[in-house]
């Protein structure tokens, strides 16, 4: 996992991502985890990401922002919707533990298909979306809870 630091508006963001050359991303944000879909296949800058020095400091492009503050409950994590699409498959369903990477739904985005991952062990709590629905950006799709192990 490559770390990084970033500081904007004057808050500082710890930032990990699992396999920087995947085209979903898996990025933990002070502890938080999103998952997120590459925008374009530009193989140079994945490979730049994946290869430079780990805990640069520095400030963030003007264009980055913060992940978006949720109401989710503490012991609780939300998965979102990375990208607007449509969603082709669910894989999980209330009640069902998950662990960190596996397979929540499958969303299909500029004729892409998109496989969005669990970013924490967890335990299901609730599933917003079904097959057929279409999301927009930051859709809350999945709650989960989180497990001691």
């Amino acid at each position: 996992m490559k770390k990084f630091k970033f500081s904007t508006g004057g808050k500082d963001y710890r930032v990990e991502v699992e396999d920087p050359l995947s085209s979903v991303l898996v990025i933990m944000v002070n502890g938080k985890g999103y998952t997120v879909c590459r925008e374009t296949a530009d193989a140079s800058a994945a490979q730049e990401l994946q290869t430079s020095s780990p805990e640069p400091t520095g400030e963030a492009p003007a264009a980055t922002s913060p992940p978006n503050e949720s109401s989710t409950p503490a012991g609780f994590q939300d998965v979102r919707a990375p990208i607007p699409g449509k969603i082709l498959s669910v894989a999980v369903a209330v009640g069902d533990r998950v662990r960190y990477s596996d397979a929540l739904c499958t969303l299909e985005a500029m004729k892409m298909e998109s496989v969005i991952r669990a970013p924490i062990n967890g335990l299901v709590q609730e599933v917003r979306i079904k097959e057929g629905d279409n999301v927009q950006y930051d859709d809350v799709m999945f709650l989960l809870g989180n497990l001691a192990d």
